[in-house]
């Protein structure tokens, strides 16, 4: 290694320029400046799938894009979702055992009930989820139909010391560096087209003896048989575009169902409360005609027999309003949960919701409905497309 010279180990930078070393030599330094964190990551992804679903929403024109936005709200559901709204101080009597526990309760309109379930509901945002991932995927499909650049590099310095037949200590230090940066890309024929260059840089610290070797391949891989043709290449990118925008017709069909369910199991509890009420007033009718019975049967105008009816009759309806009270109480936790609400949080329907109740005759004829629904319905378009 004595006889080796540095002018003689550059004669193969002869063709790089000196700035392309300076930038090859900084590369692992450029890697790690504009190396992206989780965070990065994640917000270029959204912007990504964002435009992605703004395209396919003009295809579908049922679902705004900045609806499929996704967000992380199903932890503040017990803190932000009922604040604002209205607290009922005095429950009604006729609610037995669930009084004490409805007095604080927030009254929680249809709207507010609508606009909770689609911020919270575990089952609204799985289903926003879907939708993300399949556009996610899609980002992935196009990516690989694309320039994908590379870079590393890596530097050690290593040492050692040994005794020499003239019992003298010779150290040795070198420091080794290498650094590579390449790009691939997949062309539309199948074909692949690789390039790498390399730099391997050596240099011993005791005589300032410098050895620099840079290699530059590029391949060209084209296949002849299996994978060959545009067809083969596009497939999973267009089977991808396919996925998305059945993801978004799935989530439009599914999302017209939630909404129906919730406004149906709104009403529904208003539905149960009035079953309270009505059986206990049926129990609380009974309740005073046994004071009357029993006043009669003391003047002998009622036989024990008669009382012995009625008194078994009250304790049916008392078990007809206990169970009505006990199955309104489910159906509360139910509704909560359906909408993304803690159990412990206490809500009550709004009864101003019934006077918006109407039954209107349908502004559209059988047949009309029909071809509405094969024009509309995107569980059918989805069947006939495939």
């Amino acid at each position: 290694m004595e006889g080796l010279k540095p002018q003689q180990t550059n004669k193969r930078w002869r063709g790089i320029s000196s700035s392309s070393l300076r930038l090859l030599r900084l590369m692992p330094t450029l890697v790690l400046c504009f190396s992206c964190s989780p965070s990065a990551y994640r917000e270029r992804a959204e912007k990504e799938v964002s435009k992605i679903l703004e395209t396919k929403e003009e295809q579908l024109n049922e679902i705004p894009a900045e609806e499929l936005v996704l967000q992380d709200t199903r932890l503040l559901a017990d803190t932000t979702a009922v604040e604002g709204l209205q607290t009922k101080m005095a429950p009604e009597a006729f609610l037995g055992s669930a009084r004490e526990r409805l007095r604080s309760a927030k009254v929680l309109p249809l709207e507010d009930a609508l606009a909770t379930a689609v911020t919270y509901s575990p089952d609204y945002l799985t289903e926003k989820e879907s939708v993300f991932l399949e556009a996610l995927a899609l980002t992935l499909a196009r990516y690989q139909l694309t320039p994908i650049f590379s870079a590393g590099g890596d530097f050690v310095r290593a040492g050692d010391s040994r005794a020499s037949a003239l019992s003298r200590v010779v150290s040795r230090n070198t420091f080794t560096r290498r650094n590579s940066a390449g790009v691939t890309m997949l062309q539309r024929t199948g074909a692949r087209i690789t390039a790498d260059f390399t730099q391997d840089f050596l240099r011993f610290l005791g005589g300032r003896t410098d050895l620099n070797q840079a290699d530059v391949l590029v391949s060209l891989t084209q296949p002849l048989l299996q994978g060959a043709g545009s067809r083969v290449t596009l497939e999973a990118l267009t089977q991808e575009e396919r996925n998305t925008l059945y993801a978004l017709r799935a989530y439009a069909d599914f999302r017209r169902a939630f909404i129906v369910d919730v406004v149906s199991a709104y009403y529904g509890l208003l539905r149960a409360r009035d079953q309270v009420k009505n059986s206990y007033l049926a129990y609380d009718g009974f309740r005073k005609n046994i004071i009357r019975e029993e006043a009669l049967a003391e003047e002998n105008r009622r036989t024990q027999t008669q009382l012995g009816q009625l008194r078994q009759a009250t304790l049916q309806s008392e078990s007809r309003w206990l169970n009505a009270v006990r199955s309104y109480e489910e159906q509360l936790d139910r509704f909560k949960t359906r909408i993304g609400l803690p159990v412990a949080t206490h809500i009550v329907p709004s009864l101003d919701a019934l006077d918006k109740l109407s039954i209107g005759k349908p502004p559209f004829s059988r047949e009309q409905a029909f071809k509405i629904a094969l024009r509309s319905r995107l569980d059918l378009t989805d069947r006939s497309s495939g």
